[in-house]
């Protein structure tokens, strides 16, 4: 770890305590350069103390030089959506007992307690909804289940608690301008 510091970063001479953004290209992309190791661990010590590159600066990835200037002009704005349609048992709206995600709400309790984002459980968070929200959300957590395209099935989807159809497919989402940062399932 240490070699590969001396090889890979030593070099440039860059020390910013604010961080450090790394931006990968090929073989470079699987190695992680928070594990560097700015010298040599004395041998007694326990690995806890080494002096590890990512506790002397914050390390950060970009995957292209274009998509990090385009965050960096991009007006970070909005909330945080929280989504749970899967939160409790609604058999009208096609929630069954096995779908229902029953820890949704306790979940959504502590991110209110630490974020207080704009919450979003069971029948209240419908394609209506998530229509209106989405655009302007700086971050969404889908708290719902999500399924792959197959032969049957050719565009993937997560699920709504929406009466006529509870399926929201990915072709939907890019009719959308996202302005998420972050997106979770």
């Amino acid at each position: 770890a240490h070699n590969l510091y001396q090889l890979l970063v030593e070099p440039l001479g860059v020390s910013n305590p604010k961080g450090m953004i790394i931006v990968p290209d090929g073989p470079l992309l699987d190695i992680p350069f928070a594990a560097f190791l700015t010298a040599t661990p004395h041998p007694d010590s326990v690995y806890q103390t080494w002096p590890w590159l990512q506790l002397e600066q914050p390390i950060s990835y970009a995957y292209s030089l274009r998509w990090l200037s385009e965050q960096d002009q991009q007006p970070h704005q909005g909330e945080f959506l929280f989504y749970g349609p899967m939160s409790e048992v609604q058999p009208d709206n096609g929630v069954t007992s096995e779908q229902s995600l029953m820890r949704t709400e306790r979940f959504s309790q502590a991110l209110d307690d630490l974020i207080a984002p704009e919450i979003l459980l069971s029948t209240q968070a419908n394609r209506e909804a998530f229509n209106r929200l989405a655009p302007a959300a700086a971050a969404i957590h889908l708290s719902t289940h999500a399924f792959p395209s197959s032969p049957d099935q050719p565009s993937a989807y997560f699920l709504l608690t929406d009466q006529q159809d509870n399926r929201y497919f990915t072709h939907e989402l890019f009719q959308h301008r996202l302005s998420a940062d972050l997106v979770v399932l």
